[in-house]
């Protein structure tokens, strides 16, 4: 199950043989309404896209590179990292994230050929404290 939660942000990260147009493919919404990948595998009729971060390399980074590519990760970066290694994720060059959003899943279920790591807290006024 799925749902909309504030604060809590939700984490796929992996390998994809797919082509940067078919890797988005799977999340265009606009081409393919509920129809789209995403929200067939979430069991969703729409997301928020405003809330929405993917991220394709052509090449394999590590996972320590992929975590530059997430939104609020000084919240949960240590909790992230142990949960990638215990599944064995240590290079990547996918990832997409949701933002206030908890999936609530299995770590380690295949969306968009790349893994579910978790849904993790984050929290925007104690990281600008942080920042600043």
């Amino acid at each position: 199950m799925a749902i909309e939660k504030d604060g809590r942000i939700s984490i796929w990260i992996g390998k994809t043989p797919k082509n940067i147009s078919d890797y988005y493919n799977y999340f265009d919404q606009e081409k393919h309404g509920e129809n789209c990948g995403l929200c067939q595998d979430l069991k969703i009729t729409w997301y928020d896209e405003d809330k929405f971060s993917p991220f394709y390399s052509e090449t394999e980074l590590t996972a320590s590179e992929i975590f530059n590519e997430i939104p609020f990760i000084e919240c949960f970066e240590e909790e992230i990292n142990k949960d990638c290694k215990t599944l064995k994720i240590d290079q990547a060059n996918a990832c997409f994230c949701l933002l206030d959003f908890d999936a609530e899943l299995t770590p380690g279920k295949i969306f968009n050929d790349i893994a579910f790591i978790g849904a993790y807290n984050y929290d925007t006024q104690a990281l600008n404290e942080l920042i600043n």
